[in-house]
């Protein structure tokens, strides 16, 4: 794989003194401020002084509007925000990013998505994880125009097989499986991260069948990105292996593993645990060890 190398932009760390807490804001409000503003002698000017604080304080909170923050579980990588951990995958240490703080929907807004296409409610779920890394009219086209090509215009509809007994029918994607979901989502995410970035990213998966062919037609002609997909030789099923290996795309590749889903998996993090390789090549990663996903 080393003769295939791509390069790309690094994952983007925070630095957690750039975040918009009141007492940051608050204290760099208190430090540059003119004498009056720290000792506000004469009592006359002490209102004035107070709103020009707190107009100062407002202003230097919007042009530093904090990300989504993501940590490791393992608590030894960089905080990453959204970007970054699209483009990570697995966190430095070997550990999964999750939100450093979890957004919360209210019983009222959850009520609200009732009667609201797919599309529309999972822009709104979506956003609250993406933080100001995505605009929102992009995120909306990006989400809609993922699911424009599913074939049930519900996307997920629910199918009632008996009185309070229903199926969730998620096999409406492009390749029959749920993962579609997830991962026509996250190919359009690549694209409009590696584009701003003017990046390639190099991206590897391990599958029993169904990640592997959804990833693949995810990522499949995509000018920023290369994908290589490892499954066990002989073990996934006639459909899958038709789907992974026919497509004509010059960026993506499939490799048949002698083994099982699991040696695929060992050898997936072997790759992500050398930071050498890792950063030569920018890998990224399909795999539910991508928050993203």
């Amino acid at each position: 794989m080393r003769s295939t190398t791509a390069l790309g932009a690094p994952s983007i760390a925070i630095d957690p003194s750039t975040c918009d807490a009141p007492t940051v804001r608050r204290d760099r409000c208190l430090r540059d401020a003119p004498t009056a503003c720290r000792r506000p002698k004469p009592l006359r000017r002490a209102s004035r002084v107070r709103a020009a604080c707190a107009d100062r304080i407002r202003r230097s909170a919007s042009r530093t509007k904090c990300s989504m923050r993501y940590v490791s579980t393992r608590g030894r990588a960089p905080v990453l925000d959204f970007e970054g951990v699209l483009l990570a995958g697995l966190a430095s240490d070997g550990g999964l990013y999750v939100p450093e703080r979890w957004p919360a929907l209210d019983r009222d807004e959850v009520a609200g998505f009732r009667g609201r296409d797919y599309a529309d409610v999972a822009h709104a779920i979506i956003s609250r994880f993406t933080g100001d890394a995505v605009e929102p009219a992009e995120l909306r086209s990006i989400v809609g125009t993922a699911y424009a090509g599913f074939g049930h215009p519900a996307v997920a509809p629910l199918a009632q097989l008996g009185p309070n007994r229903w199926l969730l029918e998620l096999f409406h994607g492009p390749t029959l499986a749920f993962k579609d979901i997830a991962l026509q989502v996250l190919g359009r995410l690549y694209d409009h991260v590696l584009e701003r970035h003017d990046a390639r990213i190099t991206i590897v998966g391990a599958t029993s069948g169904d990640t592997g062919s959804a990833a693949i037609e995810a990522i499949k002609g995509r000018e920023r990105a290369s994908i290589f997909i490892l499954h066990p030789a002989g073990r996934v099923s006639e459909v899958q292996r038709r789907q992974m290996t026919t497509v004509g795309a010059a960026n993506v590749h499939n490799i048949a593993i002698d083994g099982t889903f699991d040696d695929c998996q060992a050898m997936l993090k072997a790759m992500f645990n050398d930071a050498g390789f890792r950063d030569e090549l920018r890998l990224s990663g399909v795999n539910s060890i991508n928050w993203a996903r």
